[in-house]
């Protein structure tokens, strides 16, 4: 079973919505990166009873539809990372070798 199994198809859109959203709130000066995961909640949460039925299931659906969203930029982010460390490594032992050699000399 996969994650997309407990998201509906009309709600695609939503995560889509709520990673720009989130993106400009990442750019806001005032707004603090802990308060993001909260108002992409509630906003996605708004969204989803607008575009399903109103109730619960559309309610778990703006949570689901918001943690996937979160997910999904966590990784990014995280993966992006994992790339800029080994580059920086590898320029640090570049860096360290010349040296090492220059003051050795």
């Amino acid at each position: 079973m996969e994650i997309l199994d407990f998201i509906p198809q009309n709600t695609y859109i939503v995560c889509v919505v709520l990673f720009i959203v989130g993106m400009i709130l990442k750019q806001t000066p005032f707004i603090k990166n802990w308060v993001i995961p909260y108002i992409l909640s509630i906003v996605g949460i708004l969204i989803c009873n607008f575009v399903l039925e109103p109730g619960v299931y559309a309610t778990m659906q703006g949570i689901l539809t918001t943690g996937f969203t979160v997910y999904i930029h966590q990784l990014s982010k995280q993966g992006s990372q994992i790339f800029t460390s080994k580059e920086k490594d590898s320029t640090k032992s570049s860096f360290n070798s010349k040296f090492k050699t220059t003051v050795s000399k």
